[in-house]
């Protein structure tokens, strides 16, 4: 089973190669927005987060971390996500809503990794390496791969708007059923940020 999937995402790959360098571009493009917007912060905001930070990684040192808990943020955070890219990929407006999304998640990730090393310098890559990478691993591609997904649907309702309401049923099955399996890859990366990413963040502290 498992290497039966890594062949249908390698075909899909292939098939779809220009889509999927367009949906890595628009993360990237996100990252690097978010990264770069942590400089139009005064010194007195990027400070103000710093010390918030701080605090927060001390009080991270000095207790466990509730796991469960992660898990349930992060389960519902990536999940509510998901929901919003495979309804936006049932419906003609599909493709600008999901790169604005890609280009949203991106920000969110660029965001984070920016503000660590700007605030923290070395410290901060270091954290952003193992706070932020790990999960990103799966989430990311999961990510990108749902929007591909997302847009080929999206794009063939738009091309077969006359196509018989049967067509329609049977193409949004297989699309249902490709971003469930998607998803799952998802869900992976937030057991990795639960249970994994507080292990390492607290090696590198």
């Amino acid at each position: 089973m498992p290497k039966k999937l890594g062949n249908e995402i390698r075909n899909s790959v292939r098939r779809h190669s220009v889509l999927y360098v367009i949906c890595v571009i628009c993360l990237a493009i996100g990252i690097a927005t978010g990264s770069f917007s942590i400089k139009a912060l005064d010194e007195g905001q990027k400070k103000d987060l710093i010390q918030y930070f701080n605090s927060f990684m001390q009080a991270f040192k000095a207790q466990n971390m509730d796991s469960h808990q992660i898990l349930k943020i992060s389960l519902q955070n990536n999940l509510i996500m998901s929901l919003v890219f495979w309804v936006s990929g049932a419906t003609i407006l599909g493709v600008p809503i999901i790169i604005i999304l890609l280009l949203f998640k991106g920000f969110l990730i660029g965001y984070t990794v920016g503000f660590l090393i700007e605030g923290l310098y070395l410290k901060g890559i270091a954290i952003s390496s193992v706070a932020v990478f790990p999960q990103n691993v799966f989430i990311v591609p999961g990510f990108i791969m749902l929007s591909v997904n997302g847009i080929l649907f999206s794009s063939r309702i738009v091309k077969n708007k006359r196509a018989h309401f049967s067509r329609y049923r049977e193409g949004f099955a297989r699309y249902t059923i490709t971003s469930m399996l998607i998803i799952g890859f998802i869900v992976i990366g937030s057991f990795v940020e639960a249970y994994l990413v507080p292990l390492l963040v607290k090696f590198a502290l």
